[in-house]
C-alpha cells in the first residue's frame, strides 16, 4: 500500500520505467564485472540475470516497483467500482 502512495504522488511514465530499468542492467553488469575481475570467474547465468533482471526476479523488489510505475497509470483511470474488483481478483490469486 505504501507503495501505491508513493507512486500516486509522482507522475509516471514510460521514460522513468525504462530509466529504472537500466540501472538494474547496469548494476547487474557492474557485479558481473567485479566478479570477473576480482574473482576471476565468470557465471552465464550471472550474465543472465543482469540482462534481464525483471524476467529472472533477482530483485524482488525492484521488480515490483518497475511493474507497479508501469501499470498505475492504466490502473488509476479505472472507476472505484473497477479498481475493488481488480484488487479482489489480485489478492484471490495470490490466496490460491
Amino acid at each position: 500500500m505504501q507503495l501505491g502512495r508513493t507512486l500516486k504522488r509522482h507522475r509516471l511514465g514510460r521514460t522513468r520505467v525504462v530509466t529504472t530499468w537500466l540501472v538494474l542492467v547496469a548494476y547487474g553488469a557492474g557485479s558481473v564485472l567485479l566478479q570477473l575481475v576480482w574473482k576471476n570467474q565468470f557465471y552465464f547465468s550471472d550474465l543472465l540475470n543482469a540482462v534481464f533482471p525483471i524476467t529472472r526476479n533477482i530483485f524482488p523488489l525492484a521488480t515490483a516497483y518497475i511493474i507497479a510505475m508501469a501499470t498505475f497509470p492504466r490502473v488509476n483511470e479505472l472507476s472505484e467500482v473497477n479498481r475493488r474488483f481488480l484488487g479482489k481478483v489480485l489478492v484471490g490469486m495470490f490466496l490460491v
